[in-house]
């Protein structure tokens, strides 16, 4: 059976020898295979062909082997997982279309990945950050980051029809990605990554004023105008790799670590919030999860601390005052008014 047979059997497609699948299946399938060389042998598609006889599980029982995980990063733990997950999809068709007997790759247990470690901003690194990019040409852009948690293709993907300063409302509707090599806005990265935020006083200001000056470059003749918020010199996506090197000057101008990355403003924002209080579910509608579950994962270390804040004002609150001494009547000093006028 071909890699592409698999992957018409995954998506439900109809595959004759010769055919092509559409490439979403064909990327959706290979997952991970031909970026990475961590594959068994009998796994990758080199030779092109997988059969019933070749797919066995030796093949796959190749990534328990202790010398395969050796050096094994978290971003390959993710990628065996979903490759596996994508092939055993694809095999259980197979099964059904009565291609192979069983599918083996059900018989294999790939270790659990371990969570990935994140490093968001103190309160006083993240004022620090917002101190070296004042009057940045990128400065509302950072703000948005930092504020709203946008993701870095959402922020670059950001259109001013999207911006609604009457009504102080950001959307967030689209995704800067590559595409054949090709940087375009695409939609997002899940449904439920299409969302409206509420835009801070402070944030709308910016933006305004970084509208303003970006009405001045449009008067350049080499300006191509695609309604973007933050683009390129000439009006087009930035390319990221330009938004990584300036984002790197402004770790130094800050004295932040060199290696906190851009979406660690992302992270900074969740981690923020909750520990202010702010509901679980709040952050995740505002990150764009598809499921809550998401977002406790990740950001679960922050979420004890702010459990007991929230039994400590729970306590406050129930914990009866002292009763304060009712105020002393004139004249009980010196004995009058103890029979006073009771009439």
């Amino acid at each position: 059976m071909s890699f592409r047979c698999l992957a018409s059997a995954h998506h439900g497609l109809r595959y004759t020898p010769g055919s092509t699948p559409g490439p979403r299946a064909v990327a959706g399938a290979a997952l991970g295979i031909r970026k990475y060389p961590h594959l068994p042998p009998k796994v990758s598609p080199r030779g092109g062909l997988y059969s019933g006889a070749r797919i066995g599980q030796d093949g796959y029982g190749a990534w328990n082997a202790p010398a395969f995980q050796e050096g094994w990063s978290n971003s390959v733990e993710m990628t065996v997982r979903n490759v596996r997950a994508v092939l055993r999809a694809a095999l259980n068709q197979a099964v059904k279309r009565r291609r192979i007997p069983y599918n083996v790759a059900t018989l294999v247990e790939i270790p659990r990945a371990e969570k990935p470690r994140i490093a968001p901003l103190t309160p006083g690194q993240a004022r620090a950050l917002l101190g070296a990019v004042q009057g940045d040409p990128l400065e509302a852009l950072y703000r948005v980051a930092l504020s709203l948690g946008l993701r870095r293709g959402e922020v670059l993907a950001l259109r001013w029809e999207d911006v609604d300063f009457t009504c102080q409302e950001l959307r967030v509707t689209g995704s800067a990605r590559r595409t054949n090599r090709v940087l375009q806005r695409r939609t997002t990265k899940t449904d439920s990554s299409i969302r409206t935020l509420p835009l801070p006083e402070q944030l709308i200001q910016v933006l305004r004023q970084h509208r303003v000056q970006q009405d001045q470059a449009r008067a350049r003749p080499d300006w191509h105008e695609h309604d973007l918020v933050f683009p390129s010199r000439v009006g087009t996506l930035m390319e990221p790799g330009n938004l990584y090197r300036q984002f790197k000057a402004v770790l130094k101008r800050a004295g932040l670590p060199a290696g906190t990355r851009f979406h660690d403003l992302r992270h900074s924002c969740a981690t923020l919030l909750l520990a202010q209080g702010v509901p679980l579910v709040v952050v995740r509608d505002m990150l764009g999860h598809t499921q809550i579950s998401t977002t406790a994962d990740i950001y679960g270390h922050v979420l004890p601390e702010t459990h007991r804040n929230a039994v400590e004002g729970l306590d406050r609150l129930l914990t009866p005052k002292p009763a304060s001494p009712d105020p002393q009547e004139p004249g009980a000093e010196d004995g009058d008014g103890a029979d006073g006028d009771v009439d």
